[in-house]
């Protein structure tokens, strides 16, 4: 499978800014002078944001293929990345976590679509198991290199290297997905 491996690089740097913003995102909101209660209303509308596009993921297949929404979502963790680099708020980390739904929920089936029809029948299983491999790997690096970066440099640092993770992810990306699948 010609470029499968740039694939899943590019989901472990886009999951990597993905596990730096969600483990600690506490920490981001009190740095921006926002407290327990703000952190909250951000995780509540960081999940209510994920439910239409993983319910509706289906309707959306039947507008485009797996590849051109796993190119959207890879867009869209750019957007957030750079958004939530560039508040100076706690509104404007809320407003920044409108776009999960474009980003993390619309990654998640998109990727189980796509290898599903980039893969032969005979290779799903191992196509999903490095799938998730891959997301696990940016999950492990983004809690630690968030938290190594958090402890010795600061909230805006660690932000900086989730976005170029992103960025990087991204672009592999956009580099080994067809879309025509």
């Amino acid at each position: 499978y010609p470029r499968f491996l740039y694939f899943l690089i590019g989901a472990a740097c886009l999951f990597l800014f993905h596990t730096i913003v969600n483990s600690y995102l506490v920490q981001i909101i009190h740095s921006l002078g926002g407290n327990d209660k703000d952190f909250g209303l951000s995780l509540m509308i960081t999940a209510l944001c994920e439910l239409p596009a993983m319910l509706g993921f289906s309707y959306l297949l039947t507008k485009r293929k797996s590849g051109i929404w796993l190119k959207v979502a890879a867009i869209f963790f750019v957007v957030r990345s750079i958004l939530f680099l560039l508040s100076g708020s706690v509104f404007m980390i809320n407003v920044t976590q409108l776009f999960q739904g474009l980003a993390f929920a619309l990654y998640i089936p998109a990727s189980t679509y796509y290898v599903n029809q980039l893969m032969q029948k005979t290779d799903h299983v191992k196509g999903q198991a490095f799938n998730i491999g891959a997301i696990t790997l940016g999950n492990v690096a983004g809690s630690l290199v968030g938290g190594w970066l958090l402890d010795n440099t600061g909230v805006p640092q660690m932000l900086s290297a989730g976005a170029i993770a992103a960025i990087i992810g991204c672009l592999l990306i956009f580099y080994s997905v067809r879309t025509d699948i």
